[in-house]
């Protein structure tokens, strides 16, 4: 991508998720982009994506998820999740909640403060609705780094992956037709189809008060030309915690 913020994008935030599926275990595919997600002030690392990356249109895992620890594509390190995050498939017509969040399971030391590094911080409900607001009445651009098809490739002879980050920049152009869906425009795309952007991460540049600019997750691409509002994430996330902080009192 170039734009006089690259220097700003979190290139390393994202991953490349795999399938393996039950059929064909030796020749393992993509299937879309995550980025990894810390909730402050937890410790947990989330993954996460467009649910369709990891679920068929009946529902069902497509298959073994498989994402490497590093995304140097030869690192045969596969990450374990303690669990999946569903959101509901499809519950009317304008309730269609296409995201997925994965629990990043127990890893050694070195290996969870990689993940931590890389991880984006993600915004409460409340921030993520005034952030799409913002942007909206400014008219701003929005960006987002992830792995589209046409720089990513699987070597099956030697099993390794071949795959590099891409971005570009757009505008939110309002709302879609399903609730916490937003359609945007690419704007400096020219590589034809976005297909595997999905899963990736919308991103607001934010400045702090301290002068630091703070790329701030918005969004989760769904489509070619929608994002459904990080909202969608957090709320699963946050049913998660209690749930688990429940089942320990």
């Amino acid at each position: 991508m170039k734009s006089n913020t690259s220097e700003h994008i979190p290139y390393d935030c994202i991953a490349a998720i795999m399938i393996e599926s039950v059929e064909f275990p030796a020749y393992p595919f993509f299937s879309g982009t995550g980025f990894y997600a810390l909730f402050p002030p937890r410790n947990e690392i989330y993954l996460i994506t467009a649910r369709h990356c990891i679920y068929d249109g009946g529902g069902e895992l497509k298959g073994k998820v498989k994402v490497s620890l590093r995304m140097d594509g030869v690192c045969k390190k596969a990450l374990v999740f303690d669990a999946i995050l569903e959101t509901k498939y499809l519950h009317d017509q304008t309730d269609f909640e296409d995201v997925a969040v994965l629990v990043v399971g127990d890893m050694a030391s070195e290996d969870k403060e990689l993940l931590r590094n890389r991880a984006l911080k993600l915004p409460h409900q409340e921030d993520a609705e005034r952030i799409i607001d913002l942007i909206q009445e400014k008219n701003g651009k929005i960006r987002t780094v992830g792995f589209p098809g046409v720089s990513k490739k699987i070597n099956y002879e030697s099993n390794t992956a071949l795959m590099r980050p891409r971005g570009f920049y757009g505008k939110i152009e309002g709302k879609a037709g399903c609730k916490n869906w937003f359609k945007f425009k690419p704007e400096n795309w020219t590589d034809g189809e976005l297909s595997g952007f999905s899963g990736s991460p919308m991103l607001e540049l934010l400045l702090t008060p301290d002068g630091r600019v703070l790329p701030t997750p918005i969004g989760v691409i769904v489509t070619e030309a929608n994002f459904i509002a990080i909202n969608v994430a957090t709320d699963l996330i946050a049913e998660y915690i209690k749930s688990e902080l429940l089942a320990q009192s």
